[in-house]
């Protein structure tokens, strides 16, 4: 099945390239990286810019957020420091140093205990974040350009950065996280290892590479699984299901491919826009989020009934608040833009979990907006 995506929401502010993006795990918050050395975090909900963190030296090439996200740890080129950020305030909390100069990841252990780094000089470095210094360092004898964290806390995947000069073949070493020996070292990838994750329950490891595959593999033995082929450019997305059952790939030769995890199968291909250098997607699978060569950040709803969407995951009474409010704004925007719209894509447009809920809306609604009726499949705007 193939399509293409229609953002709902545009984010500007950066000056340059967009390298890094996360969303908060409660899905209120997109913070981005950027070529102009600012940290910015953006409300998705209203698109609003909350904050811009300032004190980075370099291109911002890593982010992460904690589980609650209150704060926010950032790594950036030519500036050999870990930088802490308070998300409520918009304050820099913290700065862990001495770090490598030139750093391309970081990732942080699901207790929000540690952040682990890995930049050029070959080094994964563990910070204790509590008590703000280093815990250890790893020689992996090779730059480190990618590094992820089991869901479990146990192990550590770290991924390879080409040297010119050096045999391409992409490296990963597979470590315990706690004693660091090192468990694995696997081959697979020409070029930069670009994407590392685990699936959720920690039995299987899935990189990304360089050259556009995408390798599964097993933690224990450390064997190649299966290798998913059809990207033609760079990884740089890889994000599993909650129940293990897909995996979501993307790169930045415009695609977004969604496969089943049992067998490898390709289920669906989704075109975004070119020039990406950085994607994201939310905790439970419903948004996706691009950075882009210019600066710009695209915010796109997967459609109703994508099988990989969290649908689980309750909402709070804040949110349900915000989500009101910017159904409230997207629909004044898609009146003023629209004469009809299928129901189904204004379902996705304004975040309903059903075309059923939709409509229970709109009636409830219709006083204010009298020009706005559901004609069958679609909803009809009389101008």
């Amino acid at each position: 099945m193939e399509g293409n995506l229609e953002p709902t929401v545009l984010l500007e502010g950066h000056e340059f390239t967009v390298w890094s993006v996360v969303l908060t795990q409660d899905g209120r918050h997109v913070v981005s990286g950027g070529q102009d050395a600012t940290v910015r975090l953006w409300d998705i909900q209203t698109g609003k810019l909350v904050h811009t963190f300032i004190g980075h030296e370099g291109p911002v090439y890593g982010l992460v957020a904690t589980s609650d996200g209150r704060r926010i740890f950032s790594v950036s080129d030519r500036d050999p420091a870990v930088r802490v950020w308070d998300v409520e305030a918009g304050t820099a909390l913290n700065t862990l140093t001495p770090n490598s100069l030139h750093t391309n990841s970081i990732a942080i252990t699901p207790d929000d205990c540690y952040v682990i780094t890995g930049g050029d000089d070959g080094k994964d470095r563990v910070w204790d974040i509590g008590h703000s210094v280093m815990a250890r360092i790893r020689e992996q004898g090779a730059g480190v350009f990618s590094i992820a964290v089991s869901p479990n806390g146990a192990y550590l995947v770290s991924g390879s950065k080409r040297a010119l000069g050096r045999d391409p073949t992409g490296i990963l070493w597979l470590r315990d996280l706690d004693t660091g020996a090192l468990l694995h070292t696997l081959h697979g990838h020409k070029g930069n290892v670009t994407r590392l994750v685990f699936t959720p329950e920690s039995r299987f490891m899935i990189s990304g590479g360089q050259d556009g595959d995408v390798h599964i593999w097993d933690v224990d033995s450390g064997t190649l699984l299966n290798t998913l082929s059809g990207h033609t450019s760079a990884i740089l997305l890889l994000w599993v299901s909650h129940d293990g059952r897909y995996l979501v790939t993307g790169a930045n030769d415009c695609t977004i491919r969604v496969w089943q995890m049992h067998g490898g199968v390709l289920l669906r291909t989704l075109d975004h826009t070119d020039n990406v250098h950085s994607l994201a997607m939310s905790s439970d699978g419903r948004q996706l989020v691009a950075g882009t060569l210019e600066g710009e950040l695209f915010v796109w709803d997967f459609p109703l009934g994508s099988p990989w969407i969290d649908k689980i995951a309750p909402r709070t009474e804040e949110e349900k608040v915000e989500l009101a409010a910017f159904r409230m704004m997207q629909l004044r925007k898609i009146i003023g833009r629209y004469e009809t719209l299928p129901m189904n894509r204004l379902a996705t447009l304004l975040r309903f979990s059903s075309v059923e809920e939709l409509e229970d809306w709109l009636l409830e609604l219709a006083d204010e907006f009298p020009h706005v009726r559901i004609d069958g499949a679609n909803i009809i705007i009389r101008k």
